[in-house]
């Protein structure tokens, strides 16, 4: 029972606030298996905790061109913001060795996944709460078990959790390429889970597109032709947050994508 206090305490002192409450209702239902990934097969493992040092609101504040998407994370720039963003990143091609998954866990937990938050809900569950378009059915506090939610990647709709990952916009083998292989663990670990509202690191998107995308560079995978704009961008935007480097390839590809939004 204390144990169970401290933690709970421990995930509401290092919170922000929600943003005036998530959406959702509570529904007397059991939760449903889903099959959950970060950028290969592993398990939804939500043992660990850290502090949310900011809460996703469910739609973008900043209108894009006209344009206001509400599926995708929040704190993505405009293209002439990620243009000089880009423009000072370092550029390095190298490829570091011994990456592993568990390295973005404290602990060396096989799973992406942590709590946080003021419920300390898991991450995926807290990305699935704020972009669904609907407001969701919940098992308990945390589990979504309903909801509305398109994937970005692919324009492919979904009603359930069911075929939906989370996406790290940045994948985690290319963080520990660019410059999260000098990181210590906490900060490895805040970066798989960081849902904070200047950084548009985590998506749901379709599970397909997400073993599509697996751990590949905008120069070697891209979604489809309408989302490339706001997924250039915030690819940019996370790499600048995080001080990573880019590889040349990289650059080039970023920015032809970035001058024709």
């Amino acid at each position: 029972m204390l144990v169970g206090r401290r933690l709970r305490a421990l995930c509401v002192i290092g919170a922000v606030a929600l943003v005036a409450g998530l959406p959702g209702t509570v529904a007397r239902a059991e939760p449903v298996d889903e099959d959950i990934t970060c950028e290969g097969p592993g398990s939804d493992d939500s043992s660990g905790t850290f502090p949310l040092d900011g809460a996703q609101p469910k739609h973008r504040a900043r209108d894009h061109g006209g344009w206001a998407p509400t599926k995708w994370p929040t704190g993505i720039p405009n293209a002439g913001d990620a243009e000089q963003m880009l423009y000072y990143l370092t550029v390095e091609d190298r490829s570091v060795p011994n990456y592993d998954r568990r390295k973005f866990r404290v602990g060396g937990k096989s799973g992406c996944w942590i709590n946080q938050g003021p419920d300390c809900c898991p991450t995926r569950e807290i990305v699935l709460q704020n972009q669904s378009m609907t407001p969701v059915t919940l098992a308990d506090k945390c589990k979504v078990l309903k909801g509305s939610w398109t994937s970005e990647y692919d324009d492919t709709l979904f009603d359930t959790p069911r075929g939906i990952d989370i996406d790290h916009i940045v994948p985690l083998k290319a963080a520990w390429n660019s410059g999260a292989s000098t990181w210590d663990v906490a900060k490895r670990e805040k970066f798989a889970n960081d849902i904070s509202p200047n950084t548009p690191q985590l998506i749901a998107v379709s599970a397909s597109s997400n073993r599509s995308k697996s751990d590949k560079r905008p120069d070697q995978w891209m979604p489809q032709d309408s989302a490339r704009c706001p997924y250039s961008e915030a690819w940019v935007a996370v790499k600048s947050k995080y001080g990573l480097s880019v590889t040349q390839d990289e650059k080039n590809t970023l920015t032809s994508t970035l001058r024709h939004c």
